[in-house]
């Protein structure tokens, strides 16, 4: 009974861990356990824009039980500047520029299902380019794979891809799956601090890593979020809330227990 108080009393704790973000994913730089985390006052939640890097890594590709990852990249000073520098990257990188070629080929000849996994494999090297994602959800939209599509597209308009165009493809695939829920506006001016940008799938995953410490299982895990938070901190408040949180975080529980 006093787990279950202590976790009413914290829903909204965003607990802290170390992280590293290295092409918008966590890379842990050490692992602590829960007792660790709620002693260490040195660690940070921030969600952080990264430019480019020797390593891509990601939690799924080194597993959890990581001990170290390599030194913490450089941060871009906004979203927007992260993406222009991403963009201007993949303008240079000759296996991204094969790829884009090679999906553009398959999607010219109506191959969906190849160019699917071709802007896939190119957005993998890439994952901030926003124009790619589109091209990614239209090759998804075509085959009826509209949730996946509305996250591809989404995602781009959280990334800053303009255009009526790319919000009436979020409309279309949205309302094929009985959601009206309309891609919300753009801001005017760029959010102050980065919590308050909107999420993109690249979000979601960081999320459902650090307070779920797991990957999202489906696309209906991911596309709610991408509806309906309007920013980073919000999905992630979310996310503090779901009683699968202190599951998965019960040495933190005990010590907010037995602390009071």
């Amino acid at each position: 009974m006093g787990h279950a108080k202590a976790w009413n009393t914290n829903r909204a704790v965003i607990f802290q861990v170390r992280i590293d973000l290295v092409w918008n994913r966590i890379v842990p730089s050490t692992i602590y356990t829960d007792r660790q985390k709620a002693q260490d006052g040195s660690m940070n939640t921030a969600l952080l824009h990264p430019v480019l890097g020797q390593d891509r890594m990601s939690l799924a590709e080194h597993g959890p039980a990581l001990a170290e990852a390599p030194p913490r990249p450089r941060t871009a000073r906004s979203r927007a500047v992260a993406v222009i520098e991403a963009m201007a990257a993949a303008s240079r990188d000759a296996a991204f520029r094969s790829l884009i070629a090679e999906a553009d080929g398959m999607r010219d000849q109506r191959n969906w299902g190849q160019a699917e996994y071709l802007y896939w494999r190119a957005l993998s090297l890439h994952p901030l380019h926003p124009g790619y994602r589109v091209q990614h959800g239209h090759a998804l939209k075509e085959q009826a794979k509209f949730a996946d599509a509305e996250v591809a597209y989404r995602s781009a308009w959280a990334l800053g891809e303009p255009g009526e165009d790319l919000r009436q493809h979020i409309i279309h695939v949205a309302a094929a799956q009985g959601d009206s829920t309309p891609p919300m506006p753009a801001p005017r001016l760029a959010p102050a601090h980065p919590l308050d940008e909107r999420p993109w799938l690249g979000d979601v995953e960081l999320g459902f890593a650090l307070l779920l410490h797991r990957t999202p299982c489906l696309v209906e895990e991911v596309l709610p979020l991408l509806r309906s938070a309007p920013t980073r901190r919000i999905m992630l408040l979310d996310l503090a809330r779901r009683p699968e949180t202190a599951t998965a975080n019960r040495d933190l529980m005990l010590l907010l227990a037995d602390r009071g």
